[in-house]
């Protein structure tokens, strides 16, 4: 199940930006395909931010697009504490769904831009816990609108990290939550081993497999 790792991220007492727009993640040709519509798009734009911040392996250089692939020990943590908007592209074995940074961008307190999922918006809704997008220039109108207002988006990402707390989506609780099950024990006739979880605990067998890493 995915969740968030307090013990290595979240948010610091006093925040520093450093970039604008970022994403923190492998490249794969999906995304390569996104991060270059989304890049042109802020390099042309005639304000705001004009990069897309790519932090991860697998990334080809393309117009308006800095990329670190440099992302191992304390690397990983810092573009996520220190983007103004943390962009979340799914593999296209999560489209739909949810990966990690669903929940390792609120568990960070910063501002969530995700790519549009109904299993994503269940946990943070839109509009006041995260912004979601479904096109380029959905994702690059919300990304500018979002760095320019910062009173909105620090509200919405604190609202964010208070639901990760609150709904216990954090791997301390999801340990505490297993561990209650395994000491129950099996219902009669449940057909106990057979199939996933989910999240919340529910059978997941026809499930797409979800994606495991970046």
């Amino acid at each position: 199940p995915f969740a968030a790792d307090l013990d290595i991220l979240s948010p610091p007492a006093v925040r520093a930006y450093r970039h604008a727009v970022s994403f923190v993640g492998n490249a794969d040709p999906e995304r390569q395909r996104w991060a270059e519509a989304v890049g042109v798009r802020l390099a042309e734009a005639p304000d705001g931010p004009r990069e897309l911040c790519l932090f991860g392996l697998g990334w080809r250089p393309a117009p308006g697009l800095r990329i670190d692939a440099e992302l191992t020990g304390p690397r990983f943590i810092e573009p996520l504490l220190t983007s103004r908007v943390n962009i979340n592209l799914l593999r296209e074995q999560n489209r739909g769904s949810i990966n990690l940074r669903t929940f390792e961008i609120p568990a960070s307190a910063t501002f969530m831009l995700h790519e549009a999922s109904p299993e994503a918006e269940s946990f943070f809704r839109p509009e006041l816990e995260a912004e979601y997008f479904r096109t380029p220039d959905e994702l690059v109108d919300k990304a500018r609108h979002f760095v320019s207002n910062h009173e909105r988006r620090e509200g919405m990402a604190r609202a964010a990290h208070v639901r990760l707390l609150s709904g216990g989506h954090t791997y301390r609780e999801r340990t505490r939550e297993l561990l209650e099950v395994l000491q129950q024990g099996p219902p009669p006739s449940s057909g106990a081993g057979r199939g996933n979880f989910s999240v919340t605990g529910q059978s997941d067998s026809n499930h797409p497999r979800r994606e495991r890493g970046w």
